[in-house]
């Protein structure tokens, strides 16, 4: 396991890393209006149900609903964390699918993921310290789960690219400066990590690999600092 220290692995309540299993780990006993059928439907046994396009764009129109909910302040606190901790939850299990996505989908889920990370933003603003790691989290168990399949991630891997597109996203379009520096110290960590396990294993370590999934994640860290380096020049008064 490539998991850097304790804070920035998900919860065990959550069992992200284990999120293709279809029981839910909060709560989705919102009432029908506020997306708890829609939010079920992901976790159902019906293992394509979070792969449509109709599925996204009813999560995209629910997302518009609860972003007017938090602005209008017409929403009780459990309701609207639960129902971020499971949208960061299906989008956890989304991008780290092994199955292709369709370029309808994925363009879907590209929306939603921006726009989630925008409402995600906004719960911080309103002291939502609850909910302030999912960001992270998200990152990291998703570049998790790539490492661990042994060669799989590599350019001719359309599943890893996809996936990757997601993470380059997130470092792109994030504007809390704050979770960009924890997802590089996460980065950082993970290949920290993966250096020590592979120095220790020198023969069956693969060179050409290694080399690849450090390159990648260096990547990541490079997209994060300058979206870092972008938001300080644009708001260089609150830093």
């Amino acid at each position: 396991d490539y998991f850097p220290c304790q804070q920035y692995s998900p919860d065990d309540n959550l069992r992200i890393v284990d999120g293709l299993s279809p029981t839910p780990p909060y709560s989705l006993s919102m009432p029908c209006d506020d997306g708890g059928d829609l939010l079920q439907r992901a976790f159902s046994k019906n293992g394509s149900n979070f792969l449509t396009e109709d599925f996204w764009n009813e999560m995209n129109d629910l997302l518009v609903q609860w972003i007017e909910k938090v602005c209008s302040s017409s929403y009780e606190r459990n309701a609207v964390t639960s129902y971020t901790l499971n949208c960061w939850r299906i989008l956890t299990k989304t991008c780290s699918t092994y199955r292709r996505l369709t370029p309808n989908v994925r363009r879907l889920i590209k929306f939603n993921l921006v726009d989630t990370i925008r409402f995600l933003e906004l719960l911080m603003l309103h002291g939502y310290d609850e909910v302030s790691s999912l960001l992270t989290n998200f990152v990291v168990v998703v570049l998790h789960r790539h490492l661990k399949k042994n060669g799989k991630m590599n350019e001719m891997n359309p599943k890893w690219v996809q996936s990757r597109e997601m993470l380059r996203l997130v470092c792109k379009c994030s504007t809390n400066i704050e979770a960009l520096l924890e997802i590089v110290q996460a980065v950082l960590e993970i290949q920290s990590r993966l250096l020590d396990d592979m120095t220790c294993d020198r023969f069956d370590r693969q060179v050409n690999l290694l080399s690849y999934q450090l390159t990648q994640m260096s990547d990541l860290v490079m997209e994060a600092n300058q979206r870092i380096i972008a938001c300080q020049q644009i708001r260089p008064e609150s830093y």
